[in-house]
């Protein structure tokens, strides 16, 4: 069991927070919930944003100049910024903290919170990210990527010093 207000794991028949001080409300349908539920979710949140953050994109047009792959990613980023808040909150485990543009990149940055991400996490991500972008039904993001605008995912795990980067090009597509 985590404690809403600072998410730190604690025993189950707890009163107050060890870290936080705060009472520790009981739910009486609280069930102890597996490791892999919180990877679930984050593959989930992850792979639920990039149709978001797609449909903004695609809602600015591709009438770049099409040899500019840098300005066209500035653009893309900056629509894609404009239409939500920033943090953006997808759910109690990942925050989008950021769209960037890169050299030749749009990369979505996320935190997160309460998980830690292993080598097996990191594969499942890539793998979810690699689905989302080159799917048979990912049409505005195969036109992206065929500009040379490649899609990145930054993840940070809050309170740790682990980060990792994921990135999606055309090349990734063809395979």
């Amino acid at each position: 069991m985590n404690c809403k207000n600072c998410g730190i794991e604690i025993e189950t028949n707890t009163k107050f927070c060890g870290k936080c001080g705060k009472e520790v409300v009981v739910e009486a349908d609280a069930t102890p919930k597996k490791k892999t539920k919180g990877t679930y979710k984050l593959i989930k949140a992850t792979s639920l944003v990039p149709y978001f953050v797609v449909g903004v994109i695609s809602m600015i047009g591709f009438n770049l100049a099409r040899g500019n792959t840098p300005s066209l990613a500035v653009e893309l980023a900056k629509s894609a910024k404009e239409s939500m808040t920033l943090p953006y909150r997808i759910n109690e485990t990942v925050v989008i903290s950021d769209i960037t543009a890169e050299k030749n990149a749009v990369r979505t940055h996320y935190i997160i919170s309460g998980i830690n991400i292993s080598g097996s996490e990191k594969d499942l991500l890539r793998n979810a990210s690699l689905v989302e972008n080159c799917n048979k039904d990912s049409v505005q993001w195969k036109k992206i990527l065929n500009q040379g605008v490649d899609m990145e995912y930054s993840y940070t795990v809050k309170d740790t010093d682990q980060n990792f980067l994921i990135s999606i090009t055309k090349a990734d597509c063809l395979q």
